[in-house]
C-alpha cells in the first residue's frame, strides 16, 4: 500500500508499484520513511525499473488475443476517466474491466492496449517481483497529466494480482483526474470504510498536507489521499483540494484485513500506515460514520484537526 521528460520503456523491478524514479521535478514522496511529508514538486511517474540479478523464469505465453480497437484521443480521456470514477458495471475490484484475481495478462494487455492513441503504454514479461515471477503493464499520460496505472499479474497462474492508480495534481498539467475520485465519489459507491485514518506535520516548513487512508477490505482496495491543508489559528484545515491520490486494488482481501497485514505486505507496506496515523476518532473528534455523513454529501466540506495533537 508510496512515492512524474516520458521515458518510453519501463523495466520492471521488484515491488515497484508505487515508487516512481525521482527526477529534478519529481513528485512529492507518497509517504517517506522520515516520516516527513512532501513539499516538492518531482517528476512525473516514469516507473524506471531494474533487472535483477537472477533471470526470471520463462513461461510460455497464452496465444495473443486479436487487438481492440484504440480509443481516439477525444473520446479516449473520457473513458479512461469513467474507468478512473468507477461506473455501474465495473465497480472495485474491478478497474476499466480488469479484475485481479481474475482477469488474465493477455485480457489485460488487450484493455489496456486500447488506451495508445493517446497515453503511452508499456509491458514488460518474466520479471522477478517481491511476491514472484510477474508481467507488468503501465499507462502513463504525461506530459498532459501526472498520472499513471500500473498492473501486474502472478505466476503460475498468470492472472492480474495487484494495480496501482497514482494521480497528482502538479505543475501545468492540462487535465485534473483527482476531482474524478473525491471523497464524495468513493462514499457514493462504496459507502463507509472499515478503517479510516489520518496523518499530518503541522510544523513541517512549506506547505501543508493532510493524509487520509481509507481501507475497504471487502472490495480489495485501500485508497489514500494527499489533501493541501491551510494553519487556521490552532487547526489544521483542508476544504476539499487534493494534491494527490493512490489507489492500490489486490487480488484478495486478506492483506487487507488488519493494519498489520498491510504494513508488511510488499504490495502495501511504502504506505508505512504503521507509522504517525491517527483514527479518525483521534484525529478529528469524529466517528467514521459521522464523517461519512458529513462528507457522503459534499467535495467542499472541510476536514480541520487540532494541531496540539500532531506534535512531537
Amino acid at each position: 500500500m508510496k512515492k512524474l521528460q516520458v521515458i518510453i520503456l519501463f523495466v520492471f523491478l521488484v515491488g515497484c508499484t508505487s515508487n516512481p524514479t525521482a527526477s529534478p521535478t519529481a513528485l512529492p514522496e507518497i509517504l517517506p520513511v522520515t516520516g516527513l511529508l512532501p513539499t516538492e514538486t518531482i517528476a512525473p511517474p516514469t516507473e524506471t525499473l531494474t533487472p535483477t540479478s537472477t533471470p526470471a523464469p520463462i513461461f510460455t505465453s497464452a496465444p495473443t488475443l486479436e487487438p481492440l480497437p484504440t480509443f481516439p484521443a477525444d473520446t479516449g480521456m473520457e473513458k479512461l476517466q469513467s474507468w478512473i470514477q468507477g461506473v455501474f458495471d465495473c465497480l472495485l475490484p474491478c478497474w476499466g474491466g480488469i479484475t485481479p484475481g481474475e482477469t488474465t495478462w493477455q485480457e489485460a494487455k488487450q484493455i489496456l492496449e486500447q488506451l495508445t492513441g493517446f497515453s503511452t503504454v508499456n509491458a514488460s514479461e518474466n520479471m522477478s517481483c517481491d511476491f514472484g515471477v510477474c508481467n507488468g503493464i503501465v499507462w502513463s499520460l504525461y506530459p498532459q497529466t501526472v498520472a499513471e496505472g500500473v498492473f501486474y499479474t502472478k505466476f503460475p497462474e498468470n492472472i492480474v494480482h495487484s494495480i496501482n492508480i497514482n494521480i497528482q495534481n502538479e505543475g501545468t498539467q492540462k487535465i485534473n483526474l483527482l476531482r474524478n475520485v473525491g471523497l464524495i465519489d468513493i462514499f457514493r459507491w462504496y459507502g463507509a470504510p472499515p478503517v479510516l485514518l489520518f496523518r499530518a506535520e503541522p510544523d513541517r516548513e512549506g506547505d501543508k498536507f493532510l493524509e487520509v487512508i481509507m481501507v475497504y477490505p471487502e472490495r480489495q482496495f485501500i485508497i489514500r489521499y494527499l489533501k493541501l491543508a491551510d494553519l487556521v489559528n490552532d487547526k489544521l484545515v483542508n476544504c476539499g483540494k487534493d494534491s494527490q491520490i493512490e489507489l492500490i486494488v489486490l487480488d484478495n482481501k486478506k492483506q487487507l484485513m488488519s493494519l498489520d497485514a498491510i504494513a508488511s505486505a510488499v504490495e502495501t507496506r511504502n504506505l508505512h500506515i504503521d507509522t504517525g496515523y491517527k483514527p479518525v476518532e483521534e484525529a478529528l473528534g469524529m466517528t467514521i460514520h459521522s464523517f461519512y455523513v458529513t462528507f457522503s454529501t459534499s467535495n467542499s466540506a472541510c476536514i480541520s484537526t487540532p494541531v496540539n495533537i500532531w506534535s512531537p
